[in-house]
């Protein structure tokens, strides 16, 4: 019995150039990563470490110079994995791979040192996650967040 190889026809886009204003900027040779920005994503729990890891890899690509991807102690090896260039940093988790409330402080610390602070994708919703973001909503309402 001979089975036939079925090739299908690849889908492709046009390739439409990019315009002029919409792109980013270019960066001058002589300057470092601590001069265009940091960027710090706190997210990830169990079985959504890509969220997390997906939102810092587009903040390395939009041109930041630092990116910071703090997850729970369980994704960090996974997140990672995605690129070399982020910085991953795990904290303290519950049972189910979220963050648990000790690693408040230490996240609270963190984005106080952030141009901009992403937080939430893959965070999940248990109790310890909603009293985070609050937190740190509350933080960065007032001042805290530069």
């Amino acid at each position: 019995m001979s089975v036939k190889n079925h090739t299908f026809p690849q889908i492709r886009s046009p390739s439409l150039p990019t315009p002029p204003d919409l792109r980013l900027p270019g960066r001058a040779s002589d300057v470092d990563k601590f001069a265009c920005g940091r960027v710090v994503v706190i997210g990830g729990s169990s079985g959504m470490a890509g969220a997390a890891a997906l939102s810092a890899m587009a903040a390395l690509r939009s041109g930041a110079g630092l990116v910071e991807l703090h997850v729970p102690m369980p994704v960090e090896v996974i997140a990672a994995s995605f690129n070399p260039c982020v910085m991953t940093r795990g904290h303290a988790a519950t049972a189910e791979g979220t963050f648990a409330a000790s690693a408040v402080e230490p996240l609270l610390n963190r984005s106080q040192h952030a141009d901009v602070l992403a937080c939430g994708p893959g965070l999940g919703r248990t109790a310890d996650t909603v009293a985070l973001v609050r937190q740190l909503w509350r933080s960065c309402s007032t001042g805290g967040c530069v």
